[in-house]
């Protein structure tokens, strides 16, 4: 998460899950450069993320 500029305003709490999600390629950022961990996910956004994890086989 280092490589994104909001990456340090993860929540203690998210941060195992953030990294994880990240590493994985379930997230990629609202741009190249940030996560927007304090902002509102989409419908689109969250079914993304789930396809994504889908496709990861864990």
């Amino acid at each position: 998460m280092s490589g994104y500029t909001d990456g340090a305003s993860v929540a203690d709490y998210a941060k195992n899950a953030f990294a994880w999600a990240v590493e994985t390629g379930a997230v990629s950022g609202t741009s190249a450069m940030t996560l927007s961990p304090n902002g509102t996910a989409t419908r689109a956004q969250i079914a993304v993320i789930l396809s994504r994890y889908g496709q990861s086989g864990k």
